[in-house]
């Protein structure tokens, strides 16, 4: 009989330690979870339909401002693909050396629209 009693007991203990721990890591996960951000995607660009003469090239656009946090799982190349500008562009604006150094939710300047470099779109 006591061998049965100290199952149960051993059974009984594994059952309230898992549910602890389970609790434990849900409410860290909550609390550890950072907020996500609402980021600004550029809106596609319109079009005109070619004419007879080329417009004369006019003064470069000049880039509009987006701001990026920086989420788990992010890279400078997926944040580049992801505003459409060059990874060259996002180290400039942020005065960054090394692109594959990034802290989750770090704050990056995007320059969409270029920040002097031609994007891979730009390009001829």
């Amino acid at each position: 009989m006591r061998t049965r009693r100290l199952l149960f007991y051993l059974g009984l203990n594994a059952a309230i330690s898992a549910t602890a721990t389970l609790a434990v890591m849900w409410v860290w996960e909550r609390a550890h979870t950072p907020p996500s951000t609402p980021t600004t995607v550029p809106s596609p660009a319109v079009v005109a339909p070619p004419t007879a003469t080329p417009a004369p090239p006019g003064p470069p656009p000049t880039p509009t401002l987006t701001v990026h946090v920086v989420q788990p799982g992010d890279t400078l190349g997926s944040i580049a693909v992801q505003y459409d500008v060059s990874v060259a562009d996002l180290m400039a604006a942020n005065g960054l050396t090394d692109p594959d150094t990034l802290d989750v939710g770090q704050a990056l300047i995007i320059p969409v629209g270029g920040f002097g470099l031609p994007t891979a779109s730009e390009a001829p």
